[in-house]
Parts: structure tokens; sequence; C-alpha cells
């Protein structure tokens, strides 16, 4: 899975869902293995994480972000999130977690999540380029960047009014 390592698919799995799955951050996955007499830092399961996401799963997200694209109606949102120890910016910072999907739910539904420090409309408007069709969104003015798409209400939104 990384070539020159000696990580296997099978320990990389079970990192990555340690971490992501059950929430157990690498600092703790690294005292598990300390306790089993197993020397392995969390810096280097941190690259192997960083390593498997740039292999092997952005292409994946990729290909996704191509097939959301090509749908007749996507749904947008943004969420805050805090990122600790971001290069430049306060840990009290507030940072963006946007959200594109297609909203079917059956075998393919789309869900991206694209990571931003703003929440400047400019980000919808660079995930979106090119494309077409009803945007289901909520009254945040930001998305009026957005051209050549038909602005759609959320009723998640409207019924909180």
């Amino acid at each position: 899975m990384i070539p020159g390592s000696y990580c296997s698919p099978e320990l990389l799995a079970h990192i990555i869902f340690e971490k992501y799955g059950k929430a157990v951050p690498l600092h703790r996955q690294e005292k598990d293995f300390a306790s089993k007499k197993i020397p392995l830092l969390k810096a280097t399961m941190s690259n192997w994480v960083l390593t498997a996401a740039e292999q092997w799963c952005l292409p994946v997200v990729q290909k996704m972000t191509k097939q959301l694209l090509l749908s007749e109606v996507i749904h947008a949102d943004e969420t805050v999130i805090q990122v600790l120890h971001e290069g430049g910016r306060k840990a009290t910072s507030e940072s963006r977690m946007w959200v594109y999907c297609n909203g079917k739910i059956n075998d393919r539904s789309i869900i991206i999540f694209d990571y931003k420090p703003t929440r400047k409309g400019a980000n919808a408007e660079e995930f979106l380029k090119g494309w077409s069709g009803y945007l289901v969104r909520d009254q945040f003015s930001g998305y009026h960047v957005l051209k050549n798409v038909k602005h759609c209400g959320c009723w998640a939104h409207m019924r909180r009014r």
C-alpha cells in the first residue's frame, strides 16, 4: 500500500478505522501499540494516513466530484469546524466544511466534503465551476456569486422560521 514502508494493508486499515471509525486519536493508538511492545510512533502513523489519503482516497474523491457535477440537482451547505495547529491561524479561528451532495438516497448517492478556511462564496464558486442546474441551499448570501444556476430554497431551513 505504501512503497518503502513496512505498513501492511491490514495495519493501515486498522489505524484508519480506529482513527475515523472509532475516533481514537493517533497518540492514543501509539500508547496502545506501545503497551503491546510495538514501537509505532504517531508521526509514522500520521504519515501513513496522509499517504493513503493522497494515493488511494483522493482519486476516488476526484471521480466522485466529477460524477456529482453531472447531477441536475446539487444540495450545498457549510458548517463551522475548528482546526487546531493550522498554519498562520489561531486555534480559535472558525474554518468551514462545505458539503455538496446529489440528494439521492440509494447506491448512487454522492456526498463530498470540501474543507476551506473561510466562508467566502468564492469557495462554492470554485467547487461548482462550470456546473449549471438546481442548487438547493440556505439563504447564505455567498451563494449569490454563482451564475448559471437555479437557486432553490432548503425546506429544513424554511421550517426553522
